[in-house]
């Protein structure tokens, strides 16, 4: 009798903590916190440097918004047709406006085909953070480029 008590009480103290696991975790993925947000950055950013560096740029304009696509879309489709991205660093993430949103300093390391010279280029990204589509980019704008 007392290990059925035991086991009961024991089912009644985890099983609360259970259902609330998914529950915190939608949360999390849904940005409803400024920690959250700032959380599922990284992924983004992780996702939209490996399109460029297996040169497909349709994939990463999926992490583009919507209203600047068209301007972006040129940059990146140029810049698949120029060069290949050996690396993209995230150097800095200054978040602004309680986390929706972020300017990122990257420092893509590329070569311009078919000349095999590795140049680090500099390059600071706007992204937005919206509840329906996460973190998008805003703008891009290329500071600089130099040899290594």
């Amino acid at each position: 009798m007392k290990i059925k008590i035991k086991l009961l009480v024991l089912v009644l103290l985890i099983l609360p903590g259970c259902i609330l696991v998914p529950a915190m975790d939608s949360v999390r993925r849904a940005g409803l916190t400024e920690s959250s947000r700032q959380g599922l950055l990284p992924e983004s950013l992780k996702k939209f440097n490996e399109a460029m560096q297996w040169g497909n740029p349709q994939e990463a304009l999926g992490y583009v918004d919507d209203a600047n696509q068209e301007g972006i879309a040129l940059q990146l489709q140029d810049l698949a047709e120029q060069e290949k991205v050996v690396e993209a660093k995230i150097v800095g993430i200054d978040f602004k406006e309680n986390a929706f949103k972020a300017i990122v300093n990257v420092t893509v390391r590329a070569y311009k085909v078919p000349f095999y010279v590795v140049k680090d280029r500099k390059e600071k990204q706007t992204w937005r953070f919206s509840v329906s589509d996460g973190w998008k980019m805003q703008t891009r704008e290329v500071a600089n480029s130099k040899p290594t």
